[in-house]
């Protein structure tokens, strides 16, 4: 009679073989099968490794981003467009005078 794949048992005596589980029903691997699993097993975890240092530079670029967002709209706060009158309202008697020289300079160009 035929025997199912998962009820065979490795008759192999160099070890070769290997099942995940003692009484599971699984097929058994081969060396060959096993060291590739193993492989990719490792190369799984150095690019899990690999990622990580990845999103962490993520992360530490997008807070600098934020920080250099946040001080640039502290310095437009600092920085605003001011009126001419407003400017006039403060104005002090120096610069009064580089004021009404500047313009009797453009008068006498006209």
């Amino acid at each position: 009679s035929e025997m199912c794949i998962r009820d065979r048992v490795s008759t192999q005596s160099t070890g070769d073989s290997f099942s995940p589980m003692q009484g599971d029903p699984g097929p058994e691997l081969s060396g060959d099968r096993l060291r590739g699993l193993y492989e990719l097993q490792a190369q799984n975890q150095q690019l899990q490794a690999e990622l990580e240092v990845l999103q962490s530079r993520f992360h530490s670029a997008t807070e600098q981003a934020a920080r250099a967002n946040a001080a640039k709209d502290g310095m437009e706060r600092l920085v605003r467009a001011v009126s001419y009158t407003h400017l006039r309202a403060h104005e002090t008697p120096e610069h009064l005078v580089c004021r009404l020289l500047l313009e009797k300079k453009k008068i006498k160009k006209s």
